[in-house]
Parts: C-alpha cells; sequence; structure tokens
C-alpha cells in the first residue's frame, strides 16, 4: 500500500510535525510504503488566526501543486491528511481533498486539535462548519483526537462508523533508556516544567503560571517549547516585572531529544493550557514519568487519571495549582507513584505500534469498503 500523507516536518519540532517525522521513520510495516508531502509553515506564526501573507500563499500554492503533481505521477493507494484546524488551512485541506476526488484516491483527514464551531463569528462559524461537513463526507474515514470532536464531527455525518477516535502516539524506545532517578536525584530543588507554545502562557497580558510560580517556594519552573516573537518578549517583561527571574528559567524551543532530557531532568509536569486537542507534550511527560497538572481541555481528561497519575483544575485556579504543587513537594513518594502510573499507560494505550496498528486497520478498512 502506498500512502500519500501531507502533513508538516520538523523543524520546527512538536505537534503534528514531531508526529509525522515518527510514523515517517518507524514505518507502519513492510507493506505499507508512505510519501510525506511537507506541508510546514514557511514563516514563523504560531497564532490561530495567521495573517494572509505572500509566503502563506506560496506555500498553499505549492501543497496544491505537489498534491496534483503526486496523485498524477503516482499510484497511491491512498492520502492521508493531517488538519490542525487552522483557521485558513481548512480550506486549503479542502482543496486537497478535492485533488483526491479528482482522481478518485480515498483520504482519510485526520484532524490534530479540538473540532468545534466557536469561531469569530456567525458567519465564521458557517462556513467552518461547511468546510468541516465537506471534509467529513468525502472522507473514507475521519481521525479524531478527544471525545469533544468526535461528538461534533457525529453532527456532520450520521455514518458514525467512519469517525475513529485514534489518540496521538508516543515512541517509548525513546524514553526506556533514560534513568530519571539518576537525574532527579541531583536537583536542590523540584523543577516544575512546562513544555509547549509558550504563548499559551499568556491571556491578556496576564499569566496563571507565573501567578503560581509566586505562590510556590523552594522550586524551579522551567519553560520549554516555540512562541512567537511578540509572545515571548510579552512573557519575559512579566517575568522581569514581578521579579521571577532567578525562579522561572525560559529554555525556548530545543531539538526533540534535548526536551525529553529536560522531562527527565524534572520532578513535575505544568500544563495550564486553555485549548488544545491532545497535547504530545503532556504524553511525553506521562513517558518520562512525571506526574502531571493540568487543566479540563480536549482530550486531556482521557488522559490523565486522577488522582492516580495526576490533578486536574481550572485554567485560572492559581491558587489551587499553587496548592496541589506544595502538597506534591512534600510527598515525593506520591509523585514517584503517579509518574510510573502515567508510564504504564502510555505503555498499554500510546505505544507506537499499538496506535499505528489501530491506523493500518482503518486503512485497510476504507479500501475493503471502495471494493464492495
Amino acid at each position: 500500500m502506498h500512502i500519500l500523507m501531507v502533513s508538516p516536518m520538523p523543524p520546527p519540532a512538536g505537534g503534528i510535525a514531531t508526529w509525522t517525522k515518527t510514523v515517517y521513520s518507524k514505518g507502519y510495516g513492510d507493506e505499507f510504503n508512505i510519501t510525506v508531502l511537507d506541508s510546514k509553515v514557511q514563516r514563523n506564526h504560531y497564532s490561530d488566526y495567521p495573517k494572509i501573507n505572500l509566503s502563506e500563499i506560496t506555500r498553499t500554492l505549492n501543497i496544491v501543486i505537489k498534491t496534483f503533481w503526486n496523485l498524477l505521477k503516482n499510484n497511491f493507494s491512498i492520502v492521508h491528511i493531517n488538519s490542525s484546524i487552522s483557521s485558513r488551512g481548512i480550506y486549503r485541506d479542502l482543496v486537497v481533498a478535492l485533488i483526491c476526488k479528482l482522481f478518485n484516491v480515498p483520504y482519510v483527514v485526520h484532524f490534530h486539535g479540538t473540532l468545534s464551531n466557536s469561531k469569530s463569528s456567525r458567519f465564521t462559524d458557517a462556513l467552518f462548519m461547511m468546510v468541516c461537513r465537506r471534509l467529513i463526507k468525502w472522507a473514507g474515514a475521519t481521525l479524531v483526537l478527544n471525545r469533544q470532536s468526535y461528538e461534533f464531527a457525529t453532527l456532520l455525518d450520521c455514518l458514525v462508523t467512519k469517525i475513529h477516535n485514534v489518540p496521538n502516539f508516543i515512541d517509548m524506545d525513546e524514553f526506556k533508556n533514560v534513568s530519571n532517578g539518576e537525574l532527579r536525584s541531583l536537583n536542590s530543588k523540584k523543577r516544575i516544567i512546562f513544555v509547549g507554545n509558550i504563548s499559551k502562557l499568556i491571556d491578556r497580558g496576564r499569566s496563571v503560571f507565573l501567578d503560581v510560580a509566586e505562590l510556590v517556594t523552594n522550586c524551579k519552573f522551567v519553560v520549554v517549547g516555540t512562541s512567537d516573537k511578540g509572545s515571548l518578549v510579552d512573557f519575559l517583561k512579566l517575568i522581569e516585572t514581578r521579579n521571577l527571574k532567578d525562579k522561572v528559567e525560559v529554555l525556548g524551543e530545543l531539538e526533540h531529544h534535548e526536551v525529553i532530557m529536560r522531562l527527565f531532568e524534572s520532578d513535575i509536569f505544568f500544563f495550564p493550557s486553555r485549548q488544545e486537542g491532545f497535547p504530545l507534550s503532556v504524553i511525553e511527560a506521562m513517558a518520562a514519568k512525571l506526574p502531571v497538572l493540568t487543566t479540563h481541555v480536549g482530550a486531556i481528561a482521557e488522559m490523565i487519571d486522577v488522582p492516580e497519575g495526576g490533578t486536574i483544575l481550572d485554567p485560572d485556579d492559581a491558587n489551587g495549582f499553587a496548592q496541589t504543587l506544595n502538597e506534591w513537594m512534600l510527598d515525593p513518594f506520591h509523585i514517584q507513584n503517579m509518574g510510573d502510573h502515567n508510564y504504564n499507560k502510555c505503555e498499554k494505550q500510546y505505544e507506537y505500534v499499538v496506535v499505528a496498528k489501530n491506523i493500518c486497520n482503518i486503512y485497510l478498512d476504507v479500501l475493503d469498503k471502495r471494493k464492495s
């Protein structure tokens, strides 16, 4: 089976790009041949609503032309469209889907985010719903990351057998050979780490993350991840204004292997996000045997078993976050037990081979239905 995967590749690492790189490097097995059409952003934006400019137009044209050319010149069995569900990227996904229909090649659409109609106006809501409905109805199968997205997709297409709730995976091989105990025993203070888009740590000039940093004692907060330049500058200014430079360390974007090492050097994963799909950084924290303190967004409630693996609170509950962290730091055995629980869950549910087998079965099911 020859698969054309329309999806971003690193750099930068993280999210869909890391997902794609893992699939491409590990593969699905000898009977599956994967070709990746790299659709990554060619400029430095991380906003949900990117401005249209020349580089974005060029990127879209390149993706459309390369999709057409690949399907014209090669005999692909199926196309896998990885969608970030961005406000404008969704229309590009629809064009790719139209090209698949033109060549009579089945496709699966994989939504890497949370599907909802909470856009900026009634008009954009209606337009978004229309595009999603077309993408889902034309698809041989639709892959979503969480229950909320599954329910939204079933509202748009009554053929629920075509819609699959498939979690993100993790390559456990990257985590099995690291001795986390030795690294963490070197910490004179507990290290609390965030990995993700740094712009998520600021909301209308306020940062719950920094509110918590002020309230928690005898620890170091570490921030790893990408960000647009403006949000990073604002975050660094807030740190300086609130005299937290000695308490909060911002490392910025790191190579993937460095991110993993930083996770193993830390004691607790703190992820006060307001919007997520199925965050890869949370799975990686679980695989690094970290307890997770986070919020009830996207698939997180399905990922974190409370209280066995962590705690889930409201995104604005700075006092609750701080109280939880202070309690955890008094009980290192509880921290270790939560981390062990999360690691075991990753092995059973999110290991690459488990999720990849599920996706391959979906491909085969799509092709079998076309034959019948």
